[in-house]
């Protein structure tokens, strides 16, 4: 027990205490320690006492109880320490900030709220496409606490369901506290550059028509994350990091060339915006889609464990399945290539004028 913990002025975090026959168990997050013995309730009751409000440091608490248990009660605050249940003052985060079950998870993985709500406010996302995944998934990310948020309306992204006419997008059916769409020209005017990751989304499939998208962050070292629903399936990813990881094209090539007759199977992707009324689709696989891809998005730049960069995500509830595959560069791929480098993507064709329609 070294010197440093036993100056360090310590403090206690929220925990649920179960009484059993040997005696406590104690529990936060997933994580779990057993007290044995007859009077561990009442060394527990005085020890958290003692570390409330200011803290103390473990001489003082030790200094509570019989000296021939003061090394017992040394030992037993240097176990919950390593536990994490009790922590130094200066970790405890804001005080009295009411704590939050994703505290404790932001906890569970050894991050504090203020480290990831910092990380949140200065991740710049830009969602494209006015529809229902985008609308759940940004709602969800300003809840968590991202706040530079942008919305970029792509005509061939544009869900009916928020669009009435030729004026554009239906005020009174897009939610005020998310940020007003704009046009993709205003956008590339003033915000190209200041992106930190660009998700491309869409509720009706036509997963090429992403692709400009895809281009477009690879060319300018943008992440992308491409998020489509198609055919009762749902495809999150991969999530990509140019240069280090592959692409949206990647993924479609090596695709490609494990189907017969590939360009006749995917020729509908390209008029996916004009069937989305006819297209089959449940509610619950929307909003699961997009609570999913918006936890990728979340663990990604908040630090939690296991995100999936460069990873095809598939969430299939007609078949209550969700896989992930190793999604590798294709060695010729057509826009992640190093054959490529340097040759421009052409922004004026990333939404052909004779494609933008409103229906």
């Amino acid at each position: 027990m070294g010197d440093d913990f036993l100056s360090t002025r310590l403090t206690v975090l929220p925990f649920q205490a179960i009484h059993i026959v040997q005696g406590l168990v104690l529990r936060r997050g997933v994580n779990q320690v057993i007290l044995e013995g007859t009077e561990a309730a009442g060394v527990l009751q005085t020890v958290v006492a003692a570390l409330q409000n200011a803290g103390a440091v473990p001489s003082d608490v030790a200094a509570l109880f019989a000296e021939p248990d003061r090394p017992r009660i040394l030992e037993l605050l240097k176990h919950l320490a390593d536990r994490r249940f009790i922590v130094p003052v200066s970790a405890r985060g804001a005080a009295g900030a009411p704590e939050t079950n994703l505290d404790v998870l932001y906890w569970q993985f050894g991050q504090a709220r203020e480290t990831v709500a910092r990380k949140l406010r200065d991740l710049a996302l830009a969602f494209v496409g006015v529809n229902r995944l985008t609308h759940r998934m940004a709602t969800a990310i300003a809840t968590w606490g991202a706040t530079n948020l942008e919305v970029v309306d792509d005509p061939l992204l544009r869900s009916v369901e928020f669009f009435e006419g030729p004026n554009g997008c239906a005020a009174e059916k897009w939610p005020q506290q998310l940020p007003v769409p704009q046009e993709v020209e205003t956008w590339m005017r003033g915000q190209r550059g200041r992106v930190t990751c660009l998700v491309a989304t869409s509720d009706f499939g036509g997963q090429q028509l992403l692709l400009p998208w895809n281009a477009f962050c690879v060319e300018h070292g943008v992440h992308f994350l491409p998020v489509t629903l198609q055919d009762l399936v749902g495809y999150i990813g991969p999530l990509v990091v140019p240069k280090e990881t592959a692409c949206l094209a990647c993924l479609r090539a090596r695709q490609n060339a494990n189907l017969i007759q590939a360009e006749e199977k995917r020729i509908a992707e390209a008029y996916a915006h004009e069937g989305q009324q006819v297209m089959a689709a449940h509610p619950a696989m929307l909003s699961t889609l997009a609570d999913i891809a918006a936890f990728e998005l979340h663990r990604f730049y908040a630090g939690l464990p296991m995100w999936k960069v460069g990873r095809l995500i598939e969430v299939n509830l007609i078949g209550t399945s969700m896989t992930t595959r190793k999604v590798f560069k294709a060695p010729r791929c057509p826009v992640c290539s190093s054959l490529h480098d340097g040759v421009p993507t052409s922004l004026h064709k990333m939404v052909p004028v004779s494609a933008v329609m409103n229906r």
